[in-house]
């Protein structure tokens, strides 16, 4: 086998060394690379010119401040209408036992409706499995 040599740092030179990149990186940013600062009043315009009240003061200046009447009825937004749903017509399948009558009732139609809507000349006459066409209702 192999004798390697073993070299390491201990931790403490290894900790000084951070501390010194540290330090070199900090310093170069401080020199190089910090914002500068900005100095005032470095306009150079014969035109600029600051006027500043004597004795003006923010309690002065918000007495002057005129306020605008909100009106006493103020109209509220209108609503927005909701859309009223459209009935559709239905399909019916004829059951034993079943009347037209009692058909029209379920549907809420009248009983004319449903024979117009299904070409249908007796009221009376109906066979089962028979495919009726309900129109929607009309209204209250």
């Amino acid at each position: 086998m192999h004798d390697r040599k073993k070299s390491s740092t201990s931790g403490s030179e290894f900790f000084v060394g951070l501390v010194l990149i540290a330090l070199l990186m900090f310093l170069a940013w401080y020199f190089l690379l910090r914002p500068r600062d900005i100095e005032v009043n470095t306009i150079q315009s014969p035109d600029a010119t600051i006027v500043v009240p004597g004795d003006d003061t923010l309690e002065k200046a918000l007495e002057r401040i005129e306020l605008t009447p909100i009106p006493g009825n103020t109209p509220s937004p209108t609503p927005r209408p909701t859309p009223t749903p459209v009935p559709l017509d239905i399909t019916y399948v004829v059951q034993e036992g079943d009347i037209l009558s009692t058909i029209a009732d379920r549907h809420g139609v009248g009983v004319d409706d449903i024979l117009a809507a299904n070409d249908l000349a007796d009221p009376d006459f109906l066979s089962i499995g028979q495919v009726l066409q309900i129109p929607a209702p009309s209204g209250p």
